[in-house]
């Protein structure tokens, strides 16, 4: 018996974390499971590795690639890290949020306030969804100081991810083998 836990994979031997991502209106906007893999300086890292099913605005799909997430302690964002099978070619994508929760151990929830800094595997950087960010301020009421809030966390994603300073930089990477480490 003790042999057989060795030959499954990662996703059976390991608590899931179910990760919410919803609007200001509470509207659910991404729903997937991970798995924990660890903590570091930077916060708490779970991963995720393909075939990954989630339910979207859209609907239910698939994942067919391999990625991590970068959960800070006390920050407005979470950061994905994503293998080359990414079909967009986005390395890195971090969504400007609210602090996120952990109501349990295996629970992860935050509330997506739009604004996302992408940077592609070529290494293009650019801010995304100003318009729905500024569109939802209006219908869904952001309060001021959540609007500033957001809107200076993502100048200093655009910077920390342009300069490249951790854990924008080989950080995401080791965890994102570390995934690979345990799930294979």
């Amino acid at each position: 018996m003790a042999g057989e836990a060795a030959h499954q994979p990662i996703e059976a031997m390991t608590p899931k974390v179910g990760c919410e991502l919803r609007k200001w209106d509470g509207r659910k906007t991404y729903r997937f499971a991970a798995v924990p893999l660890g903590r570091d300086e930077y916060g708490t890292w779970v991963g995720s590795a393909p075939p990954v099913h989630y339910v979207g605005p859209k609907g239910p799909g698939v994942w067919n690639h391999a990625f991590v997430i970068c959960v800070p302690n006390h920050d407005w964002w979470i950061a994905t890290f994503n293998d080359e099978r990414e079909p967009q070619g986005v390395e890195v994508y971090v969504d400007v949020t609210t602090v996120p929760e952990w109501p349990s151990e295996s629970e992860l929830r935050c509330v997506d306030l739009d604004l996302d800094v992408v940077r592609y595997h070529d290494g293009h950087i650019e801010l995304q969804d100003e318009d729905e960010f500024d569109k939802h301020r209006v219908d869904m009421g952001y309060p001021d100081d959540v609007v500033k809030r957001a809107r200076e966390t993502a100048d200093a994603l655009l910077s920390a991810v342009r300069e490249r300073r951790e854990p924008f930089d080989s950080v995401g990477r080791t965890w994102l083998g570390k995934l690979a480490d345990d799930a294979g």
